[in-house]
């Protein structure tokens, strides 16, 4: 009875927190945190606000598991060697992009553009009072942090397989806020009010 217990704890954690998460796993925890935020945070939102703000719980969950920052290799033995080697593999110079091949530019900018611009739509749209002004703070700060796991990950998991780049912090920013800027002016756009006609009663003269 015990050794099962110890197998169903093991099976269980090796299930939620395996050394590399998956896609699924990835969203399963969105989930998880979208749904403990939501009483607790945001439960004056309106449906459509509380449906974006699970969509960015999920979308989060997803680009974190797609630029490989979610690992628990050696989570408790950080290791001195592999953290020098992961902070001379990253690039500290944004300037440096222009070195790459135009390929590679072309499908980096994309990437990273792509990317984040629905960040960039769903947080106004889950209505968090974001002005330009702290959208590109936000924006800024979403890059960086980006990069930021992608370093620690690549410390913790002792190697370098993951492109840490001031450069693409700056793209994803200018990602997230260009996502901002369609949202803003799609609410801009006029929307075409219809007027409602009015019918004579029968037999009655105008």
């Amino acid at each position: 009875m015990q050794e099962s217990l110890i197998n169903l704890a093991i099976g269980a954690k090796e299930l939620l927190f395996p050394a590399q998460i998956g896609i699924a796993t990835a969203l399963f925890w969105g989930i998880v945190l979208s749904c403990v935020c939501m009483p607790l945070f945001f439960r004056k939102k309106e449906l459509a606000q509380k449906l974006s703000i699970a969509l960015l719980f999920l979308y989060v969950a997803a680009l974190l598991q797609t630029g490989q920052c979610l690992t628990f290799r050696s989570f408790l033995v950080p290791d001195a060697a592999a953290a020098a080697k992961a902070l001379k593999a990253a690039e500290w110079n944004p300037f440096l992009i222009s070195s790459f091949g135009v390929s590679d530019l072309l499908a980096t900018l994309l990437r990273d553009l792509l990317l984040f611009i629905p960040i960039g739509i769903l947080i106004p749209a889950a209505d968090f009072g974001m002005r330009l002004g702290k959208m590109l703070i936000v924006s800024l700060l979403g890059g960086i942090c980006l990069e930021s796991f992608q370093l620690i990950a690549n410390i913790l998991s002792r190697s370098a397989v993951r492109n840490v780049s001031i450069a693409e912090a700056i793209l994803s920013a200018a990602g997230c806020l260009t996502g901002y800027l369609i949202f803003a002016g799609l609410k801009k756009i006029p929307v075409p009010k219809h007027k409602a006609r009015h019918y004579a009663h029968p037999g009655k003269a105008f």
